[in-house]
């Protein structure tokens, strides 16, 4: 099947007007524009300092009292780097929540979306279209206490590898408790299945120089390092014929107030994958997943340990900063030397990866019902990859500016 969503804008747009008749509609808007310079470097290669710009724009519409809403956002930018990396993605979803239960906390949320996203040549086999659906139920169990189920379904199209066309389902159950001394835990795991169209490909490209991209921008992309080339894929067995690509994870959190304006936060996570193994990796900037498909999650065991804190300053002043490790074990990308050749014994790529940043943000303009705000960010973000990939192996240092919208 291949189904286009080149139409997404107009839908998006004729879902807002149509939703906009509603007495009790209430829209909202995010906008983000930053830049960022990072320099990279990577043992196999010169060090390099790239240029990034990204944007992105997301109105909102809610409406039956808040029950529904509707959205539309439009993502992207071009990351400095040999050849074309640019980006442009569109999606537009809707969900609506149904109170049971006489509105004693069971809800049942419906919902579903659209995407479509385009890049530049560097990149453009990860071109894909994608349709999605969920229901999520929640129960308040007590009054601290919150448990959430649901399931989730989503079909993507690639447009240059339909090998790589793929259907995903996913199940989760979540707790969340909020104790008295503000402490919040919880508790979520998820377990997932994915069916690809093809079987496993084998591609030799030539590598391309090391590049980067922007500091974390808080959907997904944003941490450093070198680029490879646009599309890795490698040989290695699939499993039985019609078998599935299989994961589950686990999450704990713990976060914990302090005084009136301080938060602080840390979280493990496991992820295990079993099954067949994606037919092809798509590689990218490192970092620059932000849906699963760049990064598929069932390409590789993960293990991860996080950490922050944020603090809001009278004003409206906020500072937060953050800390992670994680050490990621692939199970179909062979390890690459400079050259591009996969190292003596094949063995498969192995990352640990450490990160650090910090980031200011500053109020620049509010009304004074504080319901219009507009910020100005600043970020630092420092990453240092150990992996028998020659491709990421390196240290990076990002520094970032951006101009925030809300309303």
């Amino acid at each position: 099947m291949n189904t286009r969503l080149s139409s997404i804008p107009g839908l998006a747009l004729a879902a807002l007007g149509c939703l906009a008749r509603p007495a009790h509609a209430q829209p909202a808007v995010e906008a983000r524009l930053g830049v960022a310079l990072d320099a990279v470097e990577a043992g196999a290669f010169e060090a390099e300092t790239r240029g990034t710009i990204e944007g992105s724009f997301a109105p909102e519409l809610g409406f039956a009292s808040q029950h529904g809403r509707v959205y539309y956002h439009l993502d992207g930018g071009t990351y400095a780097s040999p050849g074309d990396w640019s980006f442009l993605s569109h999606a537009v979803g809707a969900s609506y929540r149904l109170d049971l239960n006489d509105g004693e906390g069971t809800r049942l949320y419906l919902g579903g979306s659209g995407a479509s996203r385009r890049n530049g040549d560097a990149w453009s086999e990860a071109d894909y279209d994608a349709l999605t659906a969920f229901a999520n139920l929640e129960l308040r169990t007590a009054p601290t206490m919150t448990l959430r189920t649901g399931y989730g379904l989503a079909q993507r199209w690639f447009a240059e590898i339909a090998e790589l066309d793929q259907l995903e389902q996913d199940v989760f159950a979540s707790l969340n408790v909020n104790l008295r001394t503000r402490t919040t835990l919880i508790a979520e795991s998820h377990v997932g299945w994915k069916t690809y169209a093809g079987e496993t490909l084998r591609v030799a490209l030539p590598p391309l120089a090391p590049s980067s991209v922007s500091p974390d921008s808080g959907r997904g992309r944003g941490s450093m390092g070198p680029v490879a080339r646009s599309t890795l894929v490698t040989e290695v067995p699939v499993g039985s014929t019609g078998e599935q690509a299989r994961q589950w994870n686990l999450l704990l959190r713990v976060a914990q107030g302090v005084g009136e304006r301080t938060g602080i936060w840390a979280q493990g996570f496991a992820r295990c994958t079993g099954g067949r193994v994606p037919p092809t990796i798509v590689a990218t900037p490192s970092g620059f997943f932000d849906d699963g498909v760049y990064d598929d999650p069932f390409a590789s065991d993960l293990n991860a340990l996080a950490g922050g804190f944020k603090h809001l300053f009278a004003g409206g002043f906020e500072v937060q900063a953050t800390g992670s490790w994680q050490e990621k074990a692939f199970t179909n990308a062979v390890a690459l030397d400079a050259a591009g050749l996969p190292l003596p014994g094949d063995p498969l790529r192995e990352d640990r990866i450490t990160r650090g940043g910090v980031r200011l943000s500053l109020p620049a303009l509010a009304s004074e019902s504080g319901v219009s705000s507009l910020a100005l960010a600043l970020q630092y973000g420092y990453t240092r990859s150990h992996s028998n990939d020659a491709f990421y192996d390196y240290r990076s240092h990002a520094l970032g500016l951006a101009l925030t919208f809300s309303r």
